[in-house]
């Protein structure tokens, strides 16, 4: 197992990206994320993974102050 991360090209994924992906995120088991990304993006895939009945994880790294309705989206925090 390996985590790579590339906060440069991370911070570019967009909402419009998530739903270009969303079939993706739909026939999950388990969606997770993280906050490596615009939030904006982190929160369009917890909606759609939710929607849809996937189990969500959120690890809320790196650490930063949250909508409250984030939490409403996860299984897991």
């Amino acid at each position: 197992n390996a985590i790579i991360v590339s906060p440069g090209a991370a911070m570019l994924i967009s909402p419009d990206d998530i739903e270009a992906n969303a079939g993706l995120i739909r026939s999950a088991g388990v969606f997770v994320t993280q906050l490596e990304q615009p939030i904006e993006a982190a929160m369009r895939a917890l909606e759609i993974a939710r929607g849809a009945g996937v189990t969500t994880i959120l690890n809320p790294a790196p650490a930063t102050k949250l909508p409250d309705r984030i939490y409403t989206l996860c299984d897991y925090v």
